[in-house]
């Protein structure tokens, strides 16, 4: 078999080509094996508490892989996290500042190697917030400065916080966490237009965030968060694109209402909720709930009957009827309907609660104290059963029996003047 002139030189050439791309692709494939099991003994390490040998196994892996954008941000998160939960590990400031400076490193060259990196963005944002957080709480500012002046708030790090996050929204409008971190930030600071936009855009984006936003200390700053996230839930109910069923946004919106002190409009969605539920005794005991907040026990009283009627397993409808019966001063109905709720789930501490002071109310003290003093052993820290007890005590003529309930309030709480003073006078009294 003939060959033309140089065929046999040309493929052994190619052949030295393709031998060379293989090496160089096992060679990539072996890094990139090396990187997961560093990053994997990294894990390990950090979660038994081993910084040290997490932080070492990270930036090995990422000198192994130095294009790979993952490899930088896996080390500056690992630096961040020791930053964040492990503070007391740097004995000065300088350390704690020059570790934040190696993370943000990380997270810059991670976005070096792969501009549009949100991630990338949002770890730096953080990592600054939480730098700037410390500052301020070494030079001890309170949070009250930054609603008076905002702008004498913004420290280079708060800058950087918000450039990056916005840099990181830009990547990804719709990720509602970065969302939700920005309005964070911005309410802080007092810009109250811009942290309404950013919770408006990510409780629409996810209206399961209605519950962070209105539960959360924003709403002590100002209750404008709860307008905002009002007006989010009702976008992503006229848009219809939600993974949160009609139900939810509809008893979402009536939760935010009871809020804002608008009954009426949430007894409306509770109303609406009702059409897309297989709960309905739910509903009946959510619009309880709406005249209760109107101060209408009449017209609750025939939400939580119709509701013990629909569900007489569920106990939240019986305790909800026993309250409602003890405001109108139906005060052995309302024994019968919490005795019911508590029966229902005994090891619970409301209808329990409740029932001793409907008991107490006509007469049945014994009873009371007996119930009572079960709630002190399984519910040792709360309080008012203690007190309950006491008074029922004292009004008993039993001094001795109020004095030994007033030491154990002592014993579970030593740090209290109030209860220890009561103590002395109650030990006085019966030693008399």
């Amino acid at each position: 078999m003939s060959h033309r002139p140089g065929s046999s030189g040309l493929r052994s050439i190619v052949t030295l080509v393709l031998l060379a791309g293989f090496v160089v692709a096992a060679g990539s494939e072996v890094a990139h094996l090396r990187a997961w099991f560093l990053s994997r003994a990294a894990n390990r390490a950090y979660y038994r508490g081993d910084l040290e040998t997490a932080l070492e196994a990270y930036e090995r892996a990422r000198d192994l892989l130095p294009g790979y954008s993952a490899s930088h941000t896996d080390l500056a998160d690992s630096i961040a996290q020791v930053l964040e939960s492990d503070p007391s590990r740097f004995d000065s400031r300088d350390t704690y500042e020059e570790m934040a400076a190696r993370a943000a490193g990380c997270y810059l060259d991670a976005i070096r190697v792969a501009p549009p990196n949100a991630w990338a963005y949002a770890g730096l944002s953080s990592l600054a917030g939480n730098l700037g957080a410390k500052r301020r709480r070494e030079s001890g500012v309170d949070l009250a400065a930054f609603i008076v002046d905002p702008l004498e708030s913004l420290t280079p790090e708060d800058r950087l916080q918000e450039a990056a996050m916005v840099r990181a929204v830009q990547l990804e409008p719709r990720n509602f966490y970065y969302r939700d971190f920005l309005a964070h930030l911005y309410w802080t600071h007092g810009f109250w237009d811009r942290a309404e936009a950013h919770v408006r855009e990510a409780v629409r984006l996810q209206p399961a965030l209605h519950r962070h936003f209105y539960l959360s200390d924003l709403v002590t700053v100002s209750p404008r968060v709860l307008n905002a996230v009002e007006r989010g839930v009702q976008d992503a109910l006229a848009s219809g694109a939600t993974e949160v069923s009609p139900e939810q946004i509809h008893r979402l919106l009536a939760e935010i209402y009871l809020r804002l002190g608008r009954p009426a409009d949430a007894r409306e969605s509770f109303e609406a909720a009702v059409a897309f539920s297989d709960s309905p005794h739910l509903f009946e005991i959510h619009i309880g709930r709406t005249f209760v907040a109107e101060g209408d026990d009449r017209q609750a009283l025939q939400s939580f009957l119709r509701a013990t009627d629909l569900a007489p397993e569920y106990h939240f409808g019986w305790l909800h009827l026993g309250l409602t019966l003890s405001r109108l001063d139906r005060h052995e109905e309302a024994v019968t309907a919490l005795r019911r709720a508590r029966g229902l789930t005994p090891t619970e501490y409301r209808p329990a609660w409740h029932l001793t002071a409907e008991l107490d109310r006509i007469g049945e003290t014994d009873e009371a104290a007996r119930i009572l003093d079960g709630l002190i052993q399984s519910h040792p820290d709360k309080p008012d059963p203690y007190a309950r007890l006491i008074e029922i005590y004292l009004r008993q003529g039993n001094a001795d029996r109020a004095a030994r309930v007033a030491r154990q309030l002592v014993d579970r709480y030593p740090d209290n003047d109030v209860f220890k003073a009561q103590l002395r006078q109650l030990e006085a009294g019966a030693a008399r």
